[in-house]
């Protein structure tokens, strides 16, 4: 059997940065280069842009030198930014309901930074496959995972603009006469019951691939994958060591500050998984006995009960959300 490696980026807005430590970590380690797959939802899906444009250096550069306002540029609805911040999150599930279309921000601050900081060129000849995942607002069930390869950079721009259309925070996107919003807002509604719902962390455009090992780059603790849903691929989950903050504090912070941080974590966690067995890892043969070492020897003991409690508000999220459907 021919081993191939993916990386699945999971969604998180401004905690994004420290997918981009994660990389940083891998290519000083020698692992970047065997990356054959990269599939990425919401912020995610643009870091999975970057990857595919091959300089993790440049990635690091537009992270850590993020102006304030280049993302959240301008308030599109005023009263509703004001209701969320008093009463977050009773109004949230009603705000998803009724503001889909809407957003408290213009994307104009995002479209400005891929068209001055992403070689969609680049992104679109890739050597590396790459993924996105959008979802069809009038069907929340209907998540896409597009493949950006061969794609005209006027429907890259698209696909990164609706991958990031958090509902609420950016106005959804049109494609070919229908509306898509953030890929990961149905596991985020409805949870990830079932193999076909992680798409907060898009594990399907891996395996159709053919990958056999992977690395799932998650921004929280909201999600651990169950592996027995995967049988014929090695999962390591990467998990930030410490909290990367919450709605404000953490996916609507895109400071420059926040993202120094957040890039140094997830570099700092990931040299801690995979320097005691680098010297080991020098094939792609040899990084798969190596993955089934790491993933025996992972406990998420503690991330499991942090995963309950995620569930738990998620559930009170679908209850309120199909009552005012």
């Amino acid at each position: 059997m021919v081993e191939k490696l993916g990386i699945a980026f999971a969604g998180g807005g401004g905690k994004g940065s420290y997918q981009i430590g994660v990389w940083k970590a891998l290519d000083e380690l020698g692992l970047a280069q065997y990356v054959s797959t990269v599939s990425g939802t919401s912020v995610g899906g643009l870091n999975t842009a970057l990857f595919l444009e091959g300089s993790v250096s440049k990635a690091e550069d537009i992270w850590c030198n993020l102006r304030k306002g280049d993302i959240l540029s301008s308030l599109n609805n005023m009263s509703l930014f004001t209701s969320l911040m008093i009463n977050f999150p009773y109004v949230l599930p009603l705000a998803i309901s009724t503001f889909i279309n809407e957003g408290i921000f213009s994307n104009e601050g995002l479209e400005r930074v891929i068209d001055s900081k992403v070689n969609l060129e680049m992104v679109s000849n890739s050597p590396i496959t790459g993924y996105v995942t959008c979802c069809c607002k009038d069907e929340i069930s209907h998540v896409r995972f597009v493949r950006l390869n061969g794609l005209e950079t006027s429907m890259i721009k698209k696909l990164l603009l609706a991958t990031s259309a958090i509902p609420i925070v950016f106005p959804s996107v049109e494609i070919e006469g229908q509306e898509y919003i953030d890929g990961g807002t149905r596991g985020f509604i409805f949870g990830n019951s079932t193999k076909e719902g992680y798409d907060n962390v898009p594990l399907l455009p891996l395996i159709e691939e053919g990958c056999t090992i992977a690395i799932v780059v998650h921004l929280s603790a909201a999600t651990i994958i169950r592996k027995e849903d995967f049988p014929g691929i090695r999962i390591i989950e990467i998990f930030p060591s410490n909290h990367l903050g919450g709605i404000f504090s953490g996916t609507l912070d895109f400071s420059a500050e926040g993202a120094r941080k957040r890039l140094e974590l997830g570099y700092q966690d990931t040299k801690a998984i995979f320097e005691p067995w680098i010297e080991s890892m020098n094939n792609l043969e040899n990084i798969a006995i190596s993955f089934q070492n790491i993933i025996e020897n992972s406990d998420f003991t503690e991330i499991k009960e942090k995963q309950n409690e995620g569930e738990r508000i998620r559930e009170s999220y679908r209850s309120k959300y199909n009552k005012n459907k």
